[in-house]
């Protein structure tokens, strides 16, 4: 097995620990933070008076599996919340060809050497920084400091200290990959563990900055928190972070798969052809088992669908427009479940939510609302809540599209109150009541405050 730097050490783990950031399941706050910062600084200082201690191979090779097993699973969750574009990414057959894909790059990229596949990392790495510094920056031109306090109550410093070593997983991939570096163990400690603290604790605080408002109602907070920030008022990046989660998810995987068939080719010698395929089949083994043990979430695999593109609600009633002009819908329920439901079998076609580009709120608590349509219907996080008095008859009488471009230009103006869904339902939840744009069927008409109930 060829040499490393220790650069290409530290593009490999890093990479490994952004993406299990990125598909951590839970609130976070500024004690998580402090927690992880902590707990990483501890793990360096260990790693520092154990860096000539060699586990049994055999353990580590275990673990690598098991560790790898629980990072295809961890992907296969977090590809639920991500929207990727295709008709075939959900259901059992979608997570099949995505795991047949994964596995096929996996094996590529072992076989091209661990020179090759450090110095592929390292690239990987430096783009993902740099995405982050660009979050980053968006986050605190226009920082939002309440939201980091408003999420104290969502994580706990111990938690923090928990998440610094189940989030990566145990040290092993680091102390069997640290023979390999050339130029000394002490300096690769110190270099790996410093770029760790930076960069996570980094990612945490920009999710606190940009979703810590509505950090109680999230699943995904760094996911939520990267599709909220958006840095360029011309051009979405969404599609910037698919790709980095898609090439982060390989690289978190291949890591484990080359370490661990590097340690069964040692175990077993004779075995040297096919010990990468071998490890990678243990690997989906284990994520499967994982499944089957667990749950998986799946959305089913569906081709023929509706795109919402904005609804209304009130106590009464919820209307329904979609994209492809198909027709509008209204149904007599305020129960958001049964709306659903009753508009899926009326149209004779699922639902899908994810891309919604504006709630009408009207006579209804807008608090319990938004957080259904937020964490219940998995709306797009930077979709509009806005108020009217005829929330219905603003929607079917008036063009979805002008409605939603006159709210915008009154946020550039300085006039409508920010009107994302997360910043209206922080200032709800932590406040009770929150501004936002009021619209007719003609478009804007001034800034209002709506309050937990209305009406």
């Amino acid at each position: 097995m060829n040499s490393i730097t220790r650069s290409q050490l530290t593009a490999i783990l890093l990479i490994t620990d952004i993406f299990s950031l990125i598909c951590l399941n839970g609130g976070i706050s500024a004690w998580t933070m402090a927690g992880y910062a902590v707990g990483t600084a501890l793990q360096m200082i260990v790693m520092l008076l154990l860096s000539s201690v060699r586990l049994p191979k055999w353990l580590s090779l275990a673990y690598l599996i098991f560790f790898g097993s629980i990072q295809l699973k961890r992907l296969w969750s977090a590809s639920d919340v991500t929207f990727i574009p295709s008709e075939a990414s959900s259901g059992i057959g979608g997570k099949a060809m995505m795991t047949i894909l994964i596995a096929a790059v996996c094996l590529y990229i072992s076989s091209t050497g661990m020179k090759a596949a450090a110095r592929s990392a390292s690239i990987a790495a430096a783009v993902g920084v740099l995405f982050l510094l660009t979050d980053l920056t968006s986050a605190l031109i226009h920082p939002d400091f309440a939201n980091i306090s408003a999420s104290s109550h969502c994580g706990t410093f111990s938690g923090g200290l928990l998440l610094s070593i189940t989030a990566s997983g145990l040290p092993v991939a680091f102390l069997t990959l640290l023979p390999l570096v050339k130029n000394g163990s002490i300096s690769a400690v110190l270099q790996y563990y410093s770029v760790r603290i930076t960069v996570c604790t980094t990612l945490l605080l920009t999710t606190l900055l940009v979703a810590g408002g509505i950090m109680e109602t999230l699943e995904f907070p760094v996911i939520t928190a990267a599709q909220l920030s958006q840095p360029f008022s011309a051009q979405r990046i969404d599609p910037l972070f698919l790709m980095l989660f898609a090439v982060f998810g390989v690289f978190s995987l291949t890591a484990q798969a080359m370490t661990a068939a590097y340690l069964f080719r040692e175990i077993f010698p004779r075995f040297r052809k096919w010990q990468s395929t071998a490890v990678i089949g243990m690997i989906l083994s284990g994520a499967a088992a994982a499944v089957i043990f667990t749950g998986c979430t799946s959305s089913g695999l569906v081709h023929d669908k509706l795109y919402l593109r904005s609804i209304a609600v009130s106590n009464d009633k919820v209307t329904m427009t979609f994209f492809a002009d198909e027709e509008s819908i209204t149904v007599g329920s305020g129960e958001l479940p049964t709306a659903e439901k009753m508009a899926e079998l009326c149209k004779g076609k699922p639902i899908v939510t994810g891309f919604t580009e504006m709630i009408v709120l009207g006579d209804c608590d807008a608090q319990q609302v938004l957080e259904e349509l937020l964490t219940e219907w998995k709306v797009s996080p930077s979709c509009m809540a806005v108020y009217s008095a005829s929330p219905h008859d603003t929607l079917t009488e008036g063009n979805a599209e002008m409605l939603e471009g006159t709210v915008k230009e009154a946020e550039k103006l300085g006039i409508a109150g920010k009107c994302k869904i997360t910043a209206v339902l922080s200032e709800l939840i932590n406040k009770g009541r929150s501004e936002t744009a009021e619209i007719n069927r003609n478009g804007f008409l001034n800034k209002t405050i709506i309050h937990n109930k209305s009406g």
